[in-house]
């Protein structure tokens, strides 16, 4: 087998040099690159061998390591990038962890550890094929053929003016997946304003949504905007929508039908044109048959749909996933990311994840956190070992009564959850309690 190739760019010639002798030692193929430009052009080199790795600095003399990102993610090879940075920066890190970088170090660095994180990506790499961020959309992680599916539909939805509706389940990344449509599509320069439907109260819909005049209700002292007059000229996410009420819906289909609002208490109709994309993970049709959505509402609603598949259903996304958050939230806590211990990746290989994607990033952000040596071990994690391990596991690490009844109710939801598919209506049925007291429940970071 070949050695993995390394292209490292920085601008500090010592530096620089102490980088690729380290790792040529290490077994690596090691070139490199003073600036921005000259590493592009490197990787651009289509007769030159292929680059596996890039070590790029955040800051250089002709550009930014951002340039070289986005050029990677741009392209067709699958090269990793790993930034490296002395100018520590919460938001400018996840900023390219969110563009598609694979890892974020702050210099000064050990030398070894680097080599170490480069050796482990190299083997993620080899071992599982092409990198876990679609080219279209570089800051999904987008390994499985169901992921990839989804985004080359995403890539056509996000061309066109129709509106959009995207289902899945709870958890799934459905806001995520409508920001990634607003930012390729032509009205990327201007606002995306997302709102979650149900937990707007009945009486306050109309007002958020199409805004009020001054002395419209009690309370109302001046006039306000709704968000769809916010939105003009971009995106209006409308999260949850199958929890808006019969009259809510009919002032949404009028709206939608003649790109105008009214406000309440207004005379005047006003033009507003933005794009709605619609999300739920409710079963719309369904609803339509029980009369409890409507039906023209929902046909106007889905002029092109997208599916987001639940986590089992795409398993080769979940560890890249996993070292996606990770390293996100490494780096918002300042830290190198970690890497998860051959014990911790069987661990989340094996979890259903009835909490799809939110679930994943609650328990990476843990591992960050707790995971001070550099490695995230099992115990990290707090996952159970299968099937009816979680109340024996968690209560028993208590002693305090409260805790130990909470402890349960975690543990007795997620198992519910897991045995009904991640079906959250069926779920709170078989729980004997109402769908809004699970989702409040699911909201906790504990569960």
């Amino acid at each position: 087998m070949t050695a993995a190739r390394v292209l490292v760019v920085d601008d500090e010639e010592d530096l620089r040099a102490n980088l690729a002798r380290f790792l040529a030692l290490r077994g690596f193929e090691v070139e490199q690159a003073a600036g921005a430009r000259a590493a592009i052009a490197r990787l651009a080199d289509a007769d030159a061998p292929a680059i596996d790795l890039a070590l790029v600095d955040l800051r250089l003399p002709d550009g930014s390591g951002l340039d070289v990102l986005d050029h990677v993610t741009a392209g067709a090879h699958p090269v990793q990038v790993v930034l490296m940075t002395a100018y520590a920066s919460v938001d400018t890190a996840v900023a390219a962890l969110r563009r598609g970088a694979r890892d974020y170090l702050l210099k000064p660095f050990d030398l070894a550890a680097v080599a170490a994180r480069l050796t482990a990506l190299a083997a993620v790499s080899r071992a599982e094929g092409p990198g876990p961020f679609d080219e279209r959309f570089p800051g999904l992680v987008a390994r499985s053929e169901a992921m990839r599916h989804l985004l080359r539909l995403a890539t056509e939805a996000a061309k066109s003016h129709f509106t959009l509706l995207i289902t899945g389940e709870s958890g799934v990344g459905k806001e995520v997946l409508a920001r990634a449509v607003h930012d390729r599509s032509p009205r990327v320069a201007e606002p995306f304003v997302a709102v979650n439907c149900g937990a707007l109260p009945q009486a306050l819909v109309e007002s958020e949504l199409f805004g009020h005049e001054r002395g419209a209700f009690s309370g109302a002292a001046a006039a306000k905007r709704g968000l769809f007059e916010v939105a003009s000229g971009g995106t209006l996410f409308l999260d949850e929508v199958g929890e808006l009420d019969q009259a809510a819906q009919v002032k949404l289909l009028r709206a939608v039908e003649l790109k105008e609002v009214r406000r309440v208490g207004g005379t005047e109709s006003r033009r507003v044109d933005v794009r709605i994309v619609a999300a739920t993970n409710r079963d719309l049709r369904a609803l339509v048959a029980e009369r409890r959505f409507r039906e023209d509402l929902y046909y106007r609603l889905s002029v092109f749909e997208l599916w987001v598949p639940p986590l089992r259903e795409r398993r080769e996304d979940v560890v890249p996933l996993f070292e996606h958050f990770l390293a996100r939230h490494a780096a918002a806590l300042g830290r190198p990311a970690p890497a998860p211990s051959p014990a911790a990746v069987a661990r989340i290989e094996a979890h259903a994840w009835p909490g799809n994607v939110r679930e994943l990033e609650n328990v990476a952000a843990r591992g960050a956190l707790l995971a001070t040596d550099g490695v995230v071990d099992p115990e990290h994690l707090r996952l159970p070992d299968g099937p009816g391990a979680p109340v024996a596991a968690e209560v028993g690490e208590v002693e305090d009564l409260r805790a130990a009844r909470a402890a349960f109710e975690r543990a007795h939801i997620r198992r519910v959850l897991e045995r009904h598919g991640g079906n959250k209506p069926r779920a709170a049925e078989a729980l004997g309690i109402d769908l809004s007291s699970l989702y409040r429940k699911l909201e906790r970071p504990d569960v």
